[in-house]
């Protein structure tokens, strides 16, 4: 009998402060940044990702991806990398932090990346990427579908 009425005493309070009940508005949900691969080739990169998020809880980012490796093989020393965010005034938007470079197994097989973290309100300002590669420049526009 004892467990009934704590069972229903739980329940209670569940119900009691769901934000219907409590006059709140319920929580949004944050919306995770959506990723497209950004047509831009070269022997020292296997792909480049344009992240872009309308969300204050993530930031936008470009992510430089290495060729792979072998599982346990040595990475090899990855080129010098630089990325510019460009609005349509030709400014450049800030990147938030220093790059960060992590790696990423899978299959027997290691990618290592470099990320340039930006505001999440750089997906909306945002119209031009360069990036270069050991002195190699490539110019990609973000058109209004990887906006």
């Amino acid at each position: 009998m004892k467990r009934h009425y704590y069972v229903t005493f739980v329940v209670g309070i569940l119900l009691s402060s769901t934000p219907q009940s409590t006059g709140q508005q319920p929580a949004q949900v944050a919306q995770h940044p959506s990723t497209t691969k950004l047509d831009i080739k070269d022997a020292e990169m296997s792909a480049v990702f344009w992240s872009r998020s309308r969300d204050a809880a993530y930031n936008s980012s470009i992510q430089i991806s290495f060729p792979s490796v072998a599982e346990g093989q040595r990475q090899p020393s990855h080129p010098e990398t630089q990325v510019w965010l460009l609005k349509a005034d030709g400014t450049v938007i800030l990147p938030t932090e220093k790059p960060s470079t992590f790696g990423i197994g899978g299959v027997k097989r290691v990618t290592d990346s470099i990320s340039y973290a930006y505001s999440h309100v750089a997906s909306a300002e945002a119209v031009a990427v360069v990036i270069s590669i050991n002195g190699r420049f490539f110019v990609k526009p973000l058109l209004a579908d990887d906006k």
